[in-house]
Formats: structure tokens, C-alpha cells, sequence
């Protein structure tokens, strides 16, 4: 998520484009995080034994596939965006 708001950030102040767009997708990226930390709190951890070694456990957390689509939502849009602002210039 770092990378694509530095990206978007770097295109902002170097065409002269306002701040905006930074603080709108700031904003954004702290409220992601919050939301894949409390769905990481909130989660289902299930914990059985590895298949590799079944002397050991292994703990599977049911949320990840959402958390990661979530992130990966973020990130698409904000290239998006930053292409957007990139050629309308």
C-alpha cells in the first residue's frame, strides 16, 4: 500500500496537482489498515495438526483471503488514480 500512495504522492507534487488526492488516499490507506488489523483481531484462528509433520501444529486464519482482496482493491484503485492524474495533467 506504500508504494502506491509514494507513486501517486511523487505524480501530485511533481506536476503541481494539489494536494488532494494524497490526503484523500492517506486517508484511505490508514482506514484499510485499521480494517485488516480488527479483521485480523476479530479473525478465527483454527489450529490443526500439519500435514507435512504431524508432530506439529499449524494455524490457519480464515480471514486472510479478505484481508488480502481488500488490500489489493486499494492498490489497483490508486493506480488508477495516479494514471488518471498522470494524463489529464
Amino acid at each position: 500500500m506504500i508504494p502506491s500512495l509514494a507513486i501517486l504522492t511523487y505524480v501530485c507534487t511533481k506536476y503541481q496537482l494539489g494536494n488532494g488526492p494524497i490526503r484523500t488516499f492517506g486517508i484511505a490507506a490508514v482506514l484499510v489498515l485499521l480494517l485488516v488489523a480488527l479483521l485480523s483481531a476479530a479473525s478465527n484462528i483454527i489450529v490443526v495438526r500439519c500435514t507435512d509433520d504431524p508432530s506439529q501444529f499449524c494455524e490457519y486464519n480464515d480471514s486472510v483471503p479478505f484481508m488480502a482482496t481488500i488490500v489489493a482493491i486499494y492498490v489497483i484503485v490508486t493506480g488508477f488514480r495516479t494514471r488518471h492524474l498522470w494524463v489529464y495533467r
